[in-house]
């Protein structure tokens, strides 16, 4: 399995320091999801925090991302959980 995958995204973004076409999602370690809980009952700044935290990005910069691209990076969270997509996300 892979330990990190690159996207390319569909709607790439300017930040205030460059342009952001692609993004590494890495996979998590039990550090990562103590740090970053998530669960059904926390909201989405949770877990973009934890997914901004896997990207190495700031959870800001995440926010002009479209939603179908930062689809794709929460459909790769939970393949990296080992959690079947129509599962959906349960830490």
């Amino acid at each position: 399995k892979e330990k990190s995958v690159t996207i390319q995204l569909e709607f790439p973004v300017e930040l205030a320091d460059r342009k952001l076409d692609a993004v590494s999602i890495r996979r998590p370690i039990m550090g990562d999801l103590e740090d970053f809980p998530v669960s059904v009952s926390t909201g989405l700044k949770e877990e973009m925090a934890l997914v901004a935290h896997l990207c190495n990005l700031h959870p800001d910069d995440l926010r002009p991302l479209d939603s179908e691209d930062y689809g794709k990076l929460q459909k790769l969270l939970l393949q990296f959980r080992g959690i079947p997509l129509s599962q959906g996300y349960k830490a």
